[in-house]
């Protein structure tokens, strides 16, 4: 009776690393780019907390978010209705932008463009066809997202 391992029966597994294909919105350059737009186009003074930032990441992913967060900011929905999904993405975007130098943290809790950073951001705002439909949907917020809106939305208070 063959053994279950016969060599005659079975051949040895092999491995062989291959490319694998990131989804754009994963890959750490366009994370980081858009970091530094939302800090530059929809923050005050080029600073927001990092629940901003997970805030304003989230709804520039879906459509849908565009749109829940739109109506939270007209009325039309209260801060309570939306579920804000934390991406790691972004957490990894703003170590890779620390790392170089793009942004830096201020009173253990906030995010801030460095010089370096407001001129890659100018950089990107100055070429018009990059991040179209983020650019366009972060004018359309401006400064509208206020920490007291972010701190209602993940307290889950109206």
């Amino acid at each position: 009776m063959p053994s279950t391992f016969d060599s005659a029966v079975y051949s040895a597994f092999v491995f062989r690393q291959r490319p694998e294909s990131i989804p754009a919105d994963m890959r750490p350059i366009w994370r980081i780019g858009l970091l530094l737009l939302m800090l530059s186009v929809s923050s005050r003074g080029a600073r927001s907390s990092f629940g901003r930032l997970q805030l304003l990441n989230w709804s520039l992913l879906h459509d849908e978010g565009r749109d829940a967060l739109l109506s939270v900011l007209d009325g039309a929905r209260q801060p309570n209705a939306i579920m804000v999904r934390i991406e790691p993405s972004l957490n990894r975007a703003v170590d890779f932008a620390t790392a170089e130098g793009l942004v830096r943290t201020v009173g253990g809790s906030r995010i801030e463009l460095t010089e370096v950073g407001e001129a890659e951001a100018a950089r990107i705002l100055a070429e018009s066809s990059l991040y179209v439909k983020e650019r366009e949907y972060l004018s359309l917020l401006g400064k509208r997202v206020t920490e007291t809106l972010v701190s209602q939305i993940f307290s889950g208070v109206s």
